[in-house]
């Protein structure tokens, strides 16, 4: 006769949804943030969210990684010695190999910090992939990206 309560938030919010749904004679409601009710392969959607969030912190931190990217893109794509290849592995510890499924997965990864940021948001905290202005703080601050903006010059 125990009356239960499903909760969570993202994919776990998606459980406590198909727990009640599936077994409404055993849980009484459940709560569901933010969490995916339609499965998709390929949830475009999501970077959209992570866009307006950080679009919102500052006008000027989307322009600065749509920059940042097209400089990791660049330095994959600098086969010809030029250094570019050694600032991913330097700055990243990215040192290859250099093909499309490996640069795809280090992006992926590289693009993980701004989703996190963006979804677990929390201004009180001092870790740049939980706190958006804090993160937006880095992107947009001139003086870090000295080093960067010399090498693409």
């Amino acid at each position: 006769g125990t009356k239960w309560i499903t909760f969570g938030g993202s994919y776990p919010g998606t459980l406590a949804a198909v727990m009640r749904l599936k077994h409404p004679d055993q849980v009484y409601g459940a709560i569901s943030t933010s969490g995916p009710l339609l499965a998709k392969a390929d949830f475009r959607e999501y970077l959209g969210v992570v866009r307006k969030a950080l679009e919102a912190q500052s006008p000027d931190c989307m322009p600065a990684i749509e920059q940042a990217s097209q400089i990791l893109r660049n330095w994959y794509l600098d086969s010809s010695g030029g250094g570019g290849r050694q600032m991913l592995c330097e700055l990243f510890d990215y040192c290859g190999p250099y093909n499309e499924d490996y640069f795809a997965n280090f992006y992926a990864g590289v693009t993980f910090a701004f989703m996190g940021a963006a979804q677990y948001n929390n201004f009180e905290s001092d870790d740049p992939q939980r706190n958006v202005k804090l993160l937006c703080g880095i992107m947009t601050d001139t003086l870090l990206g000295t080093l960067l903006k010399y090498w693409e010059s």
